[in-house]
């Protein structure tokens, strides 16, 4: 059988804050992923998957880059070789089933890395996890709305969780989610959707909604998700800068939540809303 041609992006940015934030606007857009280098940073995409809007996103950044054409490989195996544990507060392990198991004493995750967002690694999962540990979730409903590799929905179930609604557009993540919910035992508790906010229609209401998506998809779906909280429920959101919080938070206070708490890394933030 033919092998697809991908087209590869090379970006030659140094590593910062502002490489994250432009990889993860084009992972919207239509790429697979990146593999990163301390200078420059590498992405994969199908032709068809692509419009012409990821150019002008690197134009307005005005960031120094090049196109070619590659045959279709194992991406995953070349992402494996890069992908490192991360411990979060010293109190949350996220691993591959490759590596070693986590100290004991901490509370560990097996991701297997499929390309879908949600390892730990960046700022906004990060912060999620971090926002998810001052919570109580010990018999409680939870909603993930763009599970990615599930890691969320994992945590919730760890912490006690009553039932975890997992939610994901993209098929790639999806099935990803799936294999990481059976790693993590937490197949009995999670109910896994391939789909988008509609999903919301079958879902009885929660006590926790989590979204950590970006600020234009929250901007447009909050109302949503508050229609699926509980009185008193609480909204976990991340996925946009501190400069966005004003737009977010208007948005909230016209659904009747107020913003309660916020945490930031890297000008990425994360809020709680009630």
């Amino acid at each position: 059988m033919e092998k697809r041609k991908y087209i590869k992006l090379i970006l030659l940015l140094p590593a910062s804050a502002e490489r994250t934030h432009l990889l993860y606007t084009l992972m919207q857009s239509g790429f697979e992923g990146f593999t990163e280098e301390d200078s420059f940073a590498v992405g994969f995409a199908l032709p068809e998957q692509l419009t012409d809007h990821w150019k002008k996103i690197l134009e307005e950044a005005k960031v120094p880059y090049r196109i070619e054409t590659e045959e279709e490989k194992n991406w995953n195996l070349l992402w494996e070789k890069q992908f490192r544990p991360v411990l979060i507060d010293g109190s949350v392990y996220i691993r591959a089933s490759f590596h070693p198991p986590a100290p004991r004493g901490i509370k560990e995750i097996i991701i297997n890395p499929r390309m879908s967002f949600g390892t730990g690694h960046h700022e906004t999962t990060t912060l999620m996890i971090r926002l998810m540990l001052r919570e109580n979730f010990t018999n409680k409903r939870i909603i993930d709305m763009g599970t990615g590799t599930g890691v969320l929905a994992v945590l919730a179930c760890q912490a006690g969780a009553r039932d975890i609604f997992a939610i994901d557009i993209d098929r790639w993540a999806y099935e990803n989610a799936q294999e990481n919910i059976k790693l993590n035992r937490c197949h009995r508790k999670i109910k896994l959707y391939l789909s988008d906010k509609t999903a919301l229609k079958q879902i009885p209401r929660a006590d926790y909604f989590l979204a950590n998506i970006n600020r234009n998809i929250l901007l447009q779906d909050m109302e949503a998700y508050v229609n699926r909280l509980t009185p008193g429920g609480k909204l976990i959101l991340s996925g946009f800068y501190l400069s966005d919080l004003p737009l977010i938070q208007n948005k909230a206070r016209t659904l009747g939540m107020k913003l309660v708490s916020r945490i930031l890394e890297n000008d990425w933030t994360a809020a709680v809303f009630v």
